[in-house]
């Protein structure tokens, strides 16, 4: 009977304690839609024909809303929406299209509010963190309550690479914003481009089987309780 008592109270504490999600980062777009589950939606910046800057002013895309600030250095350049002309003659373009532009140095940041919460993002970049020990971006991750999920870490070896980030959670955990910072010492701003978004708007990832694990643990109390009287 007591045992039964220890199995009563487990439940009832597993029952209420909150899952501790993990951000799972990934750098391969074919792992993390295999992972990820069926996407919800996509944002390739096709529907901008004119370039729309996001300095002053946020701007909407699919389930985005995007915000930034000028740069010391390419005020009225970067952080927008690039359209045809291309900004240096599309070098940090990806796909020959419209695309998100970013130009970030010290405290600036470039804030991405999700409309409806996400379980999983990510997306294609252009020069991103090239030569790290200059320019040095990452992607913090944050739920509703402006709580810490995670950070994404970027590098590239020259402004010329392309690569895929993005990330999903080990638990039914959900995103509101992510914020992009260039933590890098210095003067040196990053300049980078992003494309091809996609994107989950509802929970894919299973919880993890904590609840076999607790009646494993459980089982072999019992087993060991019984063995001793």
């Amino acid at each position: 009977m007591n045992n039964f008592k220890y199995v009563v109270f487990a439940f009832s504490f597993l029952a209420f304690a909150p899952a501790q999600a993990s951000l799972i980062a990934f750098t391969d777009q074919t792992s993390w839609s295999t992972a990820s589950g069926s996407i919800s939606g996509t944002e390739n910046f096709n529907a901008f024909s004119t370039d729309s800057s996001f300095e002053t002013t946020a701007v909407a895309a699919n389930n985005m809303l995007i915000t930034g600030s000028p740069s010391p250095y390419n005020a009225g350049i970067t952080n927008k929406i690039d359209a045809a002309a291309y900004a240096y003659n599309g070098y940090y373009n990806i796909d020959g299209t419209s695309y998100l532009l970013a130009d970030l140095v010290e405290t600036q940041t470039l804030r991405i509010d999700f409309q409806n919460t996400v379980s999983a993002w990510g997306a294609s970049f252009a020069g991103i963190s090239d030569e790290t020990i200059y320019r040095h971006t990452t992607i913090s991750v944050f739920d509703s309550n402006d709580i810490l999920l995670g950070i994404l870490d970027t590098s590239s070896l020259t402004n010329s690479d392309r690569s895929f980030y993005g990330f999903n959670f080990d638990s039914n955990e959900l995103a509101s914003y992510m914020i992009f910072q260039n933590i890098a010492p210095g003067r040196y701003n990053d300049v980078f481009g992003i494309d091809n978004i996609s994107y989950v708007t509802s929970a894919s990832v299973p919880e993890p089987s904590s609840i076999a694990l607790l009646l494993a643990g459980l089982f072999g109390l019992t087993a060991f309780r019984n063995k001793k009287v």
